[in-house]
């Protein structure tokens, strides 16, 4: 160990006695990290590589004499070169003070040849702050890259990689911006820059972040900084084989009072939508065509699409009902699906309307949600996605009462304002002989229920039932002796059939 320091001290390296600082370093991993040693991702670029105080050259000379030197930059970014003089090296690029030099000396001494070479790195201190969990000092060299430094200074989970500020010492200088997530994912080394003296990194927090899913290599979570579709699909990865060109672009956004909007856009004219934090994109792929949300009922429907259903009653018929499958689109809601059908008929009941969903733990149990088609419209009421096999069902609004239950004459009745509910009773040819019109009730859309007798008025679309009657002990007394009696001569007639 001493000899090794010994040939440290030597070679002009430091030692391996740890020095006393508060600066933050990484725990060394390798050999060179643990002699202190720089590490170099390839050989120095002299017209990249900006001198400063501490870099150790070294100062060959040849010609009519030969000498080799060494000599560090001054603190205050000076080099003594041997017979020339003091040279102002601090700030300069390597090759623009060889240059200098190497003029310098011809003028003076014309059969004397220099050069300068860059043996150690100098060594250095940069500042971290901002959204990080170890904000501080870390000691760089002047090959050390942004997102080195950012790594050690540990992150925050809602720190910006995209938008790292490096603050030069000098006010003059330009305000620098490092694109780490750029770097990592798509190896562009301009969006992690080399650091310098005296910079200061500050790490902001994270401003917008949207979430892309569908028919990309890299599904996930990206921080945006210019806010547009083509820089989200570059960061993803780009499109997948399976895409679906023929279907648009989906976007969720939050909008007031904490609402899902959902949009639909083609993907040619994304970039003129922008994004915003929390913006969710799906791009439609393959699998989405053969994924259907069926559209039934009094629907408007797409050019020749036949109608699937058409009642009739003998009292009043109904107009023509369709039904037509749509392919899923995920994101898509009850407005997307009636935009791809051609919209609502005029005679459509839109607050009657329900959709059929299936019931994932229960294999072909379906639940019915009831849907205000008005309130959605409007913006009353929230958007409500669909899922792969729902169905979509609007009635069509009857302007007429339903009878129904034991009457002579069940079925549907023109509705008319003067009538009263026990008016329609009469027009359905009074109750049967089992049915019971003291408990005749009025069956509403929304799901009330009333008594005959207590209701004044019958809204369109309105039922009425007419329950069977149940029999008094009266009449069960009634129909047991009936019976015995029946009994008793049934007896009495196999009795005289046996005497003969």
């Amino acid at each position: 160990m001493r000899a090794l320091s010994i040939w440290l001290l030597a070679t002009g390296l430091p030692s391996l006695a740890p020095a006393q600082s508060s600066t933050r370093d990484e725990a060394p991993a390798t050999l060179s990290e643990t002699l202190n040693l720089p590490a170099f991702e390839g050989a120095i670029d002299p017209t990249a590589y900006v001198l400063g105080a501490g870099d150790h050259l070294l100062i060959e000379q040849w010609g009519l004499k030969e000498a080799t030197t060494t000599a560090d930059v001054s603190a205050e970014g000076k080099l003594l070169v041997p017979r020339l003089g003091m040279f102002q090296a601090g700030g300069q690029p390597l090759s623009t003070l060889r240059t200098t030099v190497e003029n310098k000396l011809r003028a003076i001494y014309p059969s004397l040849h220099c050069t300068l070479t860059l043996v150690r790195p100098r060594s250095f201190l940069v500042h971290v702050v901002g959204a990080v969990a170890k904000p501080g000092t870390y000691r760089a060299t002047p090959m050390t890259r942004v997102s080195t430094l950012v790594a050690r200074a540990e992150p925050l989970p809602s720190a910006s990689t995209r938008a790292v500020e490096v603050r030069r010492s000098s006010a003059t200088d330009p305000l620098l911006r490092a694109d780490l997530m750029r770097f990592t994912l798509l190896g562009d080394r301009a969006s992690d820059p080399t650091v310098l003296d005296g910079d200061l990194l500050f790490v902001p927090l994270r401003q917008t972040e949207v979430e892309v899913t569908g028919a990309v290599r890299r599904p996930g979570r990206y921080e945006l900084v210019h806010g547009n579709f083509t820089e989200l699909l570059e960061l993803a990865g780009g499109l997948n084989a399976e895409v679906a060109n023929e279907l648009p672009l989906r976007i969720s956004s939050r909008s007031e009072n904490d609402r899902i909007a959902v949009r639909s856009v083609l993907r040619a004219t994304a970039d003129a939508s922008a994004l915003h934090d929390g913006d969710r994109i799906h791009i439609p792929t393959l699998g989405d065509l053969h994924r259907v949300v069926v559209v039934e009922g009094a629907i408007l429907g797409l050019p020749g699409t036949p109608p699937s259903v058409t009642a009739e009653s003998h009292t009043t018929p109904l107009p023509r009902e369709l039904s037509v499958p749509v392919p899923f689109v995920e994101g898509d809601g009850i407005r997307d699906l009636l935009n791809k059908v051609g919209g609502l008929l005029p005679s459509a009941d839109s607050n009657r309307a329900f959709l059929i969903r299936p019931v994932n733990d229960s294999p072909g149990a379906r639940q019915r949600i009831p849907i205000d088609i008005g309130a959605i419209a409007s913006g009353r009421a929230p958007e409500i996605e669909v899922q792969p096999g729902d169905t979509l069902v609007v009635p069509t609004r009857r302007d007429t009462v339903l009878v129904g239950g034991a009457v002579q004459h069940p079925g549907l009745y023109p509705l008319n304002p003067d009538l009263h509910p026990a008016d329609y009773l009469t027009l359905a040819g009074g109750a049967t002989r089992t049915g019971d019109p003291a408990a005749a009730r009025v069956l509403s859309h929304n799901g009330q229920s009333r008594l005959v007798s207590k209701a004044t008025t019958v809204d369109p679309g309105d039922s009425i039932a007419v329950p069977e009657r149940r029999m008094t002990t009266a009449e069960w007394i009634e129909i047991t002796l009936i019976l015995g009696n029946i009994a008793v001569a049934s007896t009495a007639l196999a009795l005289s059939q046996i005497r003969r």
